[in-house]
């Protein structure tokens, strides 16, 4: 009865080793195993071990191989443990035989051999399943075609699996990650299914106010805005959603904006800043005021402020590396603007920048800037962050504009160009998208940017002079440009 205790009391200490192990691991799916995972999987070796040298007879021989075989498995020492897989696959147990297939397939898998481990748990899932469910087979299906990235397949593996589990807290944590695959995929239909089953199934606070967060986010993503805003009115009134009422007061921001309530966004901005002081809700609030500020007037001075005010809320706010660089942009166009035109810049103040490019055109607007090399390259910087970084393809537009007229000779010339090019074609503007495009064929044929046109129009370079110019008066005719169509005609004569 002694022997009979040791060995037995041996077992219980690696089963409870290795549950505490397993709890640990599945915590920490699809990161690094932690280190007390990895000692409680070493203990949970050792003790086995132990069985299987000191007590070869016992009726825990095959469950201890199994268990150290795991083990080993999760601590990726895959050689031993296909060696304890192999052992139990000679216990004569069909229950244990069945197991041993199953987690030779993984190591399979793990070493490289990818399809024959698919091959060999697709079999599995054929035959009568004893001590292997087949939900846990569909997971690591499911597990297999991530890594090769063929995340449909991913998908229907872990429905299968969600449908097949009859654990509650099993099936909450598989449509958890269903949930996330589908809606990176922007599977929004499909996403919304499984965040009300983690909202049904799971037993994880955070992981349900997750998926109610993530159901408003999806209904504005749809343009489902009443939804969205109905949803997210519902849990700011519940008391056991108070952890998240700062990120749905962001989701209200955002669909407001989205429905061109500005002023409601930004009152409801600074009643965040005031109510959710010194988090990572308030930080991204200051973001978004920062991006605000540049969208919809140009306020750079403003924008870096809140961008400023936003890195110091929070340590923690995974905006601070976004607004250091637009902080350092903003930094960039302020030297550059100083550079060209001193201490005012009169283009930019203008309140239509269209009127001002036509004013530009006719002379009637007198630029005063400096006409030096730095200048020219400071110009263009400028441009290029508001078309780039800034998105203010109008201011960008006046101070191209404003090149072309001042440096007609300089060798930053056909970028600007080109970029006015490209700017009018984001704008669908026929007649200034052509009139672009011909001055870059025609006076810098050898160009990137003239390639580029090239290509847009569909002519080749190999083509002479004229031969190119018919094409494009072609295809000025055919888009009803008749009159620079007949221009390019008589450019060829």
């Amino acid at each position: 009865v002694s022997h009979s205790c040791v060995y037995y009391n041996t077992f219980y200490n690696a089963q409870k080793y290795f549950k505490d192990a397993e709890k640990i691991r599945l915590e920490n799916e699809n990161r690094s195993l932690p280190v007390n995972a990895q000692t409680a999987y070493t203990n949970v070796i050792e003790k086995c071990d132990l069985v299987l040298e000191k007590y070869p007879d016992s009726d825990y021989v095959n469950s201890a191989l199994l268990l150290s075989g795991q083990a080993h498995y999760h601590k990726e020492e895959y050689n031993s443990a296909e060696s304890k897989m192999k052992q139990l696959q000679k216990s004569g147990d069909s229950d244990f035989i069945q197991q041993g297939k199953f987690w030779i397939a993984l190591i399979k898998w793990k070493n490289g051999k990818i399809q024959p481990g698919i091959d060999q748990l697709s079999k599995l899932l054929k035959e009568e399943l004893h001590s292997i469910t087949p939900t846990l087979i569909h997971l690591y299906l499911a597990d297999i075609h991530i890594e090769l990235k063929d995340i449909e397949t991913a998908l229907e593996h872990l429905e299968i699996a969600s449908e097949k589990s009859v654990d509650r807290k099993e099936k909450g944590r598989i449509n958890q990650r269903l949930s996330e695959l589908a809606f990176n995929r922007k599977e929004y239909d499909r996403a919304l299914n499984a965040y009300d089953q983690v909202i049904k199934f799971s037993l994880v606070k955070k992981l349900k106010q997750d998926a109610h967060l993530q159901t408003a986010k999806i209904h504005r993503l749809k343009g489902n805005y009443e939804k969205a805003v109905k949803k997210i009115k519902s849990l700011l009134v519940e008391e056991e959603f108070r952890d998240l009422f700062g990120a749905l007061e962001l989701e209200l921001v955002r669909i407001y904006e989205l429905k061109n309530e500005n002023e409601v966004a930004a009152e409801r901005l600074q009643s965040i800043i005031n109510d959710y002081s010194s988090t990572e809700i308030s930080s991204e609030a200051y973001y978004i005021l920062g991006k605000k500020a540049i969208k919809e007037s140009l306020n750079l001075k403003l924008a870096k402020d809140y961008f400023e005010k936003s890195n110091k809320e929070s340590r923690k706010s995974p905006f601070i590396k976004e607004s250091q660089e637009i902080i350092k942009q903003i930094d960039q166009y302020f030297s550059a603007k100083q550079l060209v035109f001193g201490n005012e810049d009169t283009l930019s103040n203008q309140l239509d920048s269209l009127e001002t490019q036509e004013a530009i055109s006719k002379n009637l607007i007198s630029v005063n800037i400096s006409k030096n090399d730095d200048a020219a390259t400071n110009l263009m910087l400028m441009s290029e962050l508001e078309t780039f970084t800034f998105k203010t393809p109008d201011s960008a537009e006046v101070h191209l504009n404003t090149f072309i007229k001042e440096f007609s000779v300089h060798n930053l010339y056909p970028k600007a160009v080109y970029m006015l090019y490209y700017l009018y074609n984001s704008k669908g503007d026929s007649a200034l998208i052509d009139s672009m495009g011909n001055i870059l064929i025609s006076q810098f044929p050898d160009t990137e940017f003239a390639e580029a046109v090239r290509k847009d129009i569909g002519i080749e370079k190999g083509k002479s002079q004229s031969e190119q110019f018919f094409s494009i008066a072609e295809n000025l005719w055919y888009l009803d440009n008749q009159d620079n169509a007949l221009d390019t005609l008589r450019s060829i004569v």
